[in-house]
């Protein structure tokens, strides 16, 4: 058993091995003056035992990449039937937006005109999933605000859009299956027609 001070492995580079509760092991160095846990120093002897034997050891673990994440949060159409109002002439408002887990566009509340929006939206989309167009414009009608969507391998593109004085800024990705979105997207027609005609 060799007991090492701090001082005697400064400007040195130092190597320990550690064990985490799961099992998975880690390598460290000091590379001449980093930190070093007190109990690695107790015994230097079997420290350098441990990684002859670690050095001298079969490779055993292979290469996992990392799993490929959502280009951002998955949006939906959002509306909310309780908020719909009809105007003097005739216009309905409520609100409408594209929701995510932790994300909103273009706000947590934004109200517009529903009706119209999504019958812009279903042409548009319709028009791009039967091959008609290369991308779909989806506007508000209310505020700087679009989303373009693309359609590949069966998935939306979605880039929320918001348009300045000189320059579009695109302030929100996200990749969708296409069927949910669509899925969703009628769903939301369809609360909207109903609460519509409430209001006639």
């Amino acid at each position: 058993m060799s007991m090492k001070s701090v001082q005697d492995i400064q400007g040195y580079e130092f190597d320990w091995p550690a064990c985490d509760d799961a099992g998975h092991v880690g390598f460290f160095s000091t590379a001449g003056g980093g930190y070093v846990p007190s109990k690695v120093l107790l015994d230097t002897d079997a420290l350098d035992a441990a990684i002859h034997d670690i050095l001298a050891s079969a490779v055993s673990s292979g290469v996992r990449s990392a799993p490929i994440s959502m280009a951002g949060p998955m949006l939906t159409v959002h509306v909310d039937p309780n908020t719909l109002a009809m105007s003097a002439s005739g216009m309905i408002s409520g609100v409408i937006l594209l929701r995510g887990e932790e994300s909103s566009f273009p706000d947590d509340a934004w109200n517009d005109a529903p009706v119209v929006l999504l019958k812009w939206w279903l042409e548009e989309l319709t028009g791009l999933q039967s091959g008609h167009a290369a991308t779909a414009c989806c506007h508000f009608m209310d505020g700087p605000f679009s989303f373009d969507v693309s359609l590949s391998d069966g998935e939306f593109m979605l880039r929320c859009q918001r348009q300045r004085q000189h320059a579009t800024q695109v302030v929100l990705e996200s990749r969708v299956p296409s069927a949910v979105f669509m899925e969703v997207l009628v769903a939301a027609a369809h609360q909207v027609v109903d609460g519509a005609l409430h209001h006639r």
